[in-house]
């Protein structure tokens, strides 16, 4: 017996959550195409502490503020706590 999960099934499958998605996804924008890695893992890592709804109301002007590794990494403390905090880091 093999436990391979056929073509057809994974085709079906794709096409369900896409299907979910079309009619139940939230627009956030860190789901937008063409984000930097730096945009993606900062993203990332802020929803393993916080929900999406959360997360939306700071993300743009954490983006406009601390727009890279660079400007992350010298941040002064206090402009990262006031991101930051809210969230529990």
């Amino acid at each position: 017996m093999t436990n391979a999960i056929s073509k057809k099934k994974i085709e079906f499958f794709q096409e369900k959550i896409l299907g979910w998605y079309k009619e139940n996804g939230r627009a956030f924008l860190w789901r937008n195409k063409g984000l930097t890695h730096y945009q993606y893992v900062i993203a990332e890592v802020l929803l393993q502490r916080t929900k999406a709804e959360i997360l939306a109301k700071f993300y743009s002007n954490f983006q406009k503020d601390l727009p890279n590794w660079i400007s992350f990494a010298n941040a002064d403390i206090k402009k990262l706590k006031h991101y930051l905090s809210p969230v529990g880091l």
